[in-house]
């Protein structure tokens, strides 16, 4: 089967996953290479941050049209930044159709890599890592490169627990960022709803956790939900998706898709702009 997922060069064939796609199955048009589009560069930066004492990677997208003395772009953070260029995801593809085909304007990209052993570490419920990314990175893309100070125009995007940082971030800093883009995003987490995941509070684990009693209905999860419950209206539109099959299958207390309607409710009865697609698929 030549049509494969997760499988980079030189992957054995255990790690690979082979595609069966049927007849109905949506069209991809976005993920689809296509001669003559202008492809956008990219280029490789790292960034020290006197916050969390770290120097973080990342990968710099900037489109065709880019100018350092041109209009400004409009500026996407998304984080799992190491991923995206992956040949899975088809994110330069993606950018590249988007920007030629005029369905988002001339956009520069900044992908956060994730650190070793680190990922939930940062992305859970962080607030280091959350003024990190608004106080220090924002300001460094901004001076380095032509990039719109205009939050309406500016994004940050994950998905799962990345999803989690993007809602995290837009309530630690609000204005910072005016949209939110969340594909999965880990909504059922809580800081005493764990779910196998205690972030900044076990990095000697790499955040993970194995106490099987880390995630039941006795304790509550959807934490993030309860705080724009409580939190005056923010300037910022949310897109929001989840799996049909992201759901609670053992009884501990919600999973991604349940948590994710509920965010949704929350936000539309507080007035918030939400755009949220289901599609059919879990966690992959």
């Amino acid at each position: 089967n030549l049509k494969r997922w997760s499988c980079p060069e030189g992957a054995s064939k255990f790690r690979c996953q082979s595609i069966a796609e049927l007849p109905d199955a949506a069209p991809q048009p976005w993920i689809i290479s296509k001669p003559g589009t202008p492809a956008g560069r990219i280029e490789k930066q790292s960034i020290k941050s006197e916050i969390q004492k770290v120097e973080r990677d990342l990968t710099i997208y900037t489109p065709a049209s880019y100018k350092s003395d041109g209009p400004p772009n409009a500026l996407l953070v998304l984080f799992d930044g190491d991923d995206i260029l992956s040949p899975d995801w088809q994110g330069q593809t993606t950018l590249d159709n988007l920007i030629a085909a005029h369905k988002i304007p001339p956009t520069l990209v900044v992908m956060v890599h994730n650190l070793p052993n680190r990922r939930l570490v940062d992305l859970v419920g962080n607030p280091e890592f959350a003024d990190f990314v608004a106080t220090e990175l924002i300001p460094w893309v901004r001076t380095h490169y032509n990039v719109t100070r205009e939050s309406a125009r500016t994004v940050v995007g994950g998905c799962s627990a990345g999803g989690l940082a993007t809602a995290y971030l837009e309530l630690r800093h609000p204005g910072v960022f005016g949209n939110v883009l969340s594909q999965s995003g880990a909504f059922w987490w809580s800081p005493e709803h764990n779910g196998g995941v205690c972030a900044s509070k076990c990095p000697e684990s790499g955040g993970q956790r194995t106490d099987p009693d880390s995630r039941d209905s006795r304790t509550e999860g959807n934490w993030i939900t309860k705080q724009f419950v409580t939190s005056p209206k923010l300037p910022v539109r949310f897109y929001l998706d989840a799996g049909t099959f992201e759901v609670d299958k053992n009884g501990t207390g919600g999973n991604i898709l349940e948590a994710t309607r509920s965010l949704r409710d929350v936000l539309m009865a507080k007035g918030y702009e939400v755009h949220y697609q289901q599609f059919v698929g879990g966690h992959d």
